[in-house]
């Protein structure tokens, strides 16, 4: 049946369900490019909750920098490596490259500074702060093991393990809880959660290894962990269990980044074998491709962070080229008078239909059922 032929009533349906058919769809967001430092690509790792500071690194064939950003494009923080972590008060944290390893690097405002090692001439990395200038990371000892440690202003303190002789931390709330992953007796690897000094063991998706990558106010953790088959997915610590959130059609899968909405993203390998970056919302696994703005040319390959508003950040490819991305969801525009004056007389059309056809409507006690991911 062609459009002609359609009645009155029925035309204003339809044009009302055009109207309010994408409520369900999930947000659709813009791609901001940060640039690559003029190099062969770059990687955003991580944004404030607030949305302010972006930090991350650009990479050439020979060499890696550590950079920043308030929205616009990358700028280099001043070393070789990468940044890490970013807290609301643009307090930066990262790794830079030395000829005995990586230095654990802070900066504060204009200033850049070293942190204080276990081991003069070993190892350390920091990769995350809280709004309380809180810094996370890993530090080598003098039995020449990694263990994660933590900063308080020139204060160190070493978190332990869960019995083995490696450990490192990767996230820390406001709250002083740490997220990471840490050798168990067994020689396993498991994510844990570090609260208060004891360290939680998160288990695993019934595979022998977890990796904890990130925790949020309310202490839930996201990281990633072997199944039962042996493959690697994403999960959600969510207090009690670990939930498995599943790939995008391949076998593999990895979380990054949470925020204190719950809302996750990483990125998983895909039906065809390739790797899209993925949001997880309201128990929903989104392929951040399909929620794009109609035309954009982008392909996002990985997420690493998220703010409190839900825009995220990674890197994505366009045109061949490798960047640093920004993923902005904007607001939904006000619906235009005519647009309105449709959607309500769809809404008239529909009361109309339901009275002369009040067999249509659902009988009492019918409710449509949801299959959860």
């Amino acid at each position: 049946m062609g459009l002609r032929a359609l009645s009155v009533p029925a035309f204003l349906l339809a044009i009302a369900f055009c109207v309010t058919d994408t409520a369900g769809a999930g947000p659709i967001y813009n791609v901001t490019s940060l640039g690559n430092l003029g190099g062969t690509g770059a990687i955003a790792t991580a944004i404030d909750s607030s949305g302010t500071e972006i930090v991350g690194y650009g990479s050439t064939s020979s060499s890696t920098t550590a950079a920043s950003s308030t929205g616009s494009l990358f700028s280099s923080l001043g070393y070789s490596g990468q940044a890490n972590g970013v807290n609301n008060s643009g307090e930066m944290v990262g790794s830079a490259y030395t000829s005995f390893g990586s230095q654990a690097m802070v900066t504060q405002g204009s200033a850049t500074l070293s942190l204080t090692g276990l081991v003069s001439g070993q190892s350390s990395w920091a990769t995350a702060v809280n709004n309380s200038g809180l810094i996370v990371g890993a530090a080598v000892n003098g039995n020449n093991q990694t263990v994660a440690v933590s900063w308080n202003g020139s204060t160190m303190h070493v978190l332990g393990t869960l019995g083995g002789q490696y450990s490192t931390a990767i996230g820390v709330n406001n709250s002083g809880q740490v997220a990471g992953t840490s050798q168990t007796p067994s020689g396993s690897m498991a994510a844990f959660l570090d609260s208060g000094g004891t360290m939680r063991n998160l288990g695993t998706l019934g595979g022998s290894n977890s990796y904890g990558q990130a925790v949020n106010s309310t202490g839930e953790v996201v990281g990633n962990a072997q199944t039962a088959a042996g493959y690697t997915h994403a999960f959600l610590w969510n207090g009690s269990q670990m939930v498995d959130l599943g790939t995008l059609g391949g076998n593999n899968s990895y979380a990054y980044g949470i925020n204190d909405q719950g809302q996750v993203v990483g990125y998983s390998q895909t039906a065809s074998g390739g790797t899209d970056a993925f949001l997880y919302s309201g128990g929903v696994l989104y392929d951040l491709n399909s929620l794009l703005s109609f035309g954009s040319g982008w392909t996002i390959t990985e997420a690493f962070g998220i703010d409190a508003a839900g825009d995220i950040v990674g890197t994505g490819l366009y045109q061949g080229a490798d960047y640093a991305v920004k993923l902005v969801d904007p607001p939904s525009p006000v619906p235009e008078p005519l647009s309105l004056l449709m959607a309500g007389s769809g809404l008239v059309a529909i009361g109309l239909l339901a009275r002369r056809r009040p067999a249509l409507a659902p009988k009492k006690g019918d409710r449509p059922t949801v299959d959860q991911p």
